[in-house]
């Protein structure tokens, strides 16, 4: 890599592993990438893919902590997705949708959220398979997929700027304890609506206490949530970029009582730990 200096550097688990750590999670602040040599594994077959929708924050966080507590899966992607026929396409496909439309539409005409779980597994050739079970519910929809066709297929906020166009992005990003989730969804669910959103997603990530190898973000002994609220701002004016500002700080108030946040905030630049100390927010 290049650093700031225009020394060119090696760094890997061996060599400069300091910088290798933060180069890894960097997102290019601590300089430019210039060659990288990655250990290649066997793709699989086939991906097993199941999806539901879950309505009660309650149920998703046990339902989430018997998947992650399982192992059973190679992937799991989970969202706090929108009433909204659009979402549902886009997360469902317009097969799973037509699956359940009248129910799928009986559900938009409640302004509301539901969460959404995509779990994956991976069925290598030549090799045994057993297929877990999963969630059965009547929003539940299963598909295999290629793996190269999965692991290609366009990002949501990709998919949202082609269609509508660049804009702000007043984010909130957070890393949760597993034991204060539900608090902290039951106040984002208090505070929002479904078009606060500009479809975009928050995205909700678990992660295993025993797969950190740095401890700067979360205490070692606690499974945790990444949240990252990734919401766009249509119309794209300072009236309302300034409102879903202030919803992201807003959303953003409990987590400053649980370690190890300060969060990340983003925009159309950031609010560094110093700003974001001034802020005082209303209850």
């Amino acid at each position: 890599m290049v650093t700031g200096k225009g020394e060119l550097v090696k760094c890997s688990l061996t060599e400069n592993q300091n910088l290798f750590k933060l180069v890894r999670g960097g997102l290019g602040q601590y300089g430019i990438i210039a060659t990288v040599t990655v250990q290649l594994k066997k793709a699989p077959k086939v991906m097993h893919v199941h999806k539901a929708l879950i309505a009660d924050t309650e149920e998703f966080s046990q339902i989430m902590n018997t998947i992650r507590g399982s192992h059973q899966f190679e992937c799991i992607h989970s969202f706090l997705i929108p009433h909204e026929t659009h979402e549902f396409v886009k997360k469902f496909g317009q097969e799973g949708y037509e699956k359940n439309k009248a129910k799928f539409d009986k559900l938009s005409e409640k302004k509301s959220f539901s969460y959404f779980i995509e779990v994956v597994q991976y069925e290598y050739e030549g090799e045994n398979f057993s297929q877990e079970k999963f969630i059965d519910n009547e929003f539940s929809f299963y598909e295999q997929i290629d793996f190269f066709e999965y692991v290609t297929k366009e990002p949501p906020l990709i998919t949202t700027q082609k269609e509508k166009g660049q804009t702000a992005h007043p984010e909130l990003a957070v890393f949760i304890p597993v034991n204060k989730f539900e608090l902290f969804m039951t106040h984002f669910l208090k505070k929002h609506k479904s078009e606060d959103m500009g479809d975009g997603p928050v995205l909700i990530i678990p992660i295993s206490s025993k797969v950190i190898q740095e401890s700067a973000f979360v205490a070692l002994e606690e499974d945790f949530y990444f949240i990252g609220i990734l919401r766009n701002a249509f119309p794209d004016t300072k009236e309302n970029i300034a409102y879903l500002t202030a919803l992201t700080f807003l959303a953003g108030s409990p987590a400053l009582s649980i370690p190890p946040n300060p969060p990340c905030i983003g925009g159309r630049g950031s609010v560094g730990m110093k700003a974001w100390a001034r802020i005082r927010i209303p209850s």
